[in-house]
């Protein structure tokens, strides 16, 4: 009796489990530029079938190594051509020495030519000028529909 219990909880505990994921994941474009990560994914929704498109760019957290890091997200094509639109206005600052500039979660400090990127929680990292604009390739390229 105390086996059948035991192969009937396990059994219960397997179900509830994978019927807790609703949403089916699927991976189609991943890329990486210098240090930040970046993938567009297909959401399924297992019920419904509905199905979403989700860019995001994940990277270290250079003020805390045991932290997660930075994630930015964008399901919109509009929150992608925002996203384009600041970062192109940073390019041109990249080769200045002597300029502040910002734009978005963009930055080009005074002296630096990279490209600093911050996310909502505070973390940021940054892109060499040849890594930005094959991020900003990239991101021209894919599709959110």
């Amino acid at each position: 009796m105390k086996i059948s219990k035991y192969i009937l909880i396990v059994v219960l505990t397997i179900t509830s489990f994978t019927s807790n994921s609703q949403v089916e994941v699927q991976i189609k474009n991943k890329a990486k530029f210098g240090t930040v990560s970046c993938s567009v994914e297909l959401q399924i929704d297992r019920n419904t079938r509905d199905t979403s498109f989700i860019a995001r760019l994940h990277f270290p957290n250079f003020k805390d190594e045991n932290s997660y890091g930075g994630v930015i997200s964008f399901w919109k094509v509009e929150e992608r051509d925002e996203f384009l639109m600041n970062l192109e206005r940073c390019i041109p600052y990249m080769e200045e020495e002597s300029q502040n500039f910002s734009a978005g979660i963009f930055e080009i400090h005074d002296g630096a030519k990279a490209l600093f990127i911050n996310s909502r929680n505070g973390d940021y990292t940054f892109l060499s000028k040849t890594n930005t604009l094959k991020l900003r390739d990239w991101v021209k390229s894919i599709e959110l529909r």
